[in-house]
């Protein structure tokens, strides 16, 4: 089921700045992490046409990686909810700030 997951999303793009090493990727041999670090693959495509790569390798990798963007994506989302946040807190404080220099027509003065 992995392998078919894997293969539906071959057009995954791989971040350029991919670390191939034993300490990122500690379940592939030096051989296997050799050969990406040589092609820098930019798809899932373009890594499962390396030979050496073993389809477990390749599912390792495709999981490591959208793993990283889902975080990312999920952190982007939240720095997002938290500028909208002190956006909307802000509106509302100007709002405050407004309504006590109202007269009773609905002027605004300025002090």
């Amino acid at each position: 089921k992995e392998m078919e997951n894997w293969r539906k999303n071959q057009d995954v793009r791989i971040p350029p700045d991919m670390v191939y090493s034993a300490e990122t990727l500690p379940s592939m041999s030096s051989e296997e992490l050799e050969k990406l670090n040589a092609a820098k693959p930019a798809t899932f495509h373009e890594a499962s046409q390396i030979s050496g790569l073993t389809p477990h390798s390749l599912v390792y990798l495709y999981h490591l990686v959208t793993r990283k963007q889902r975080r990312e994506l999920g952190a982007a989302a939240a720095a997002q909810r938290a500028r909208d946040k002190a956006a909307a807190e802000a509106a509302a404080s100007s709002a405050r700030v407004a309504g006590e220099n109202l007269d009773k027509e609905g002027t605004l003065h300025f002090q």
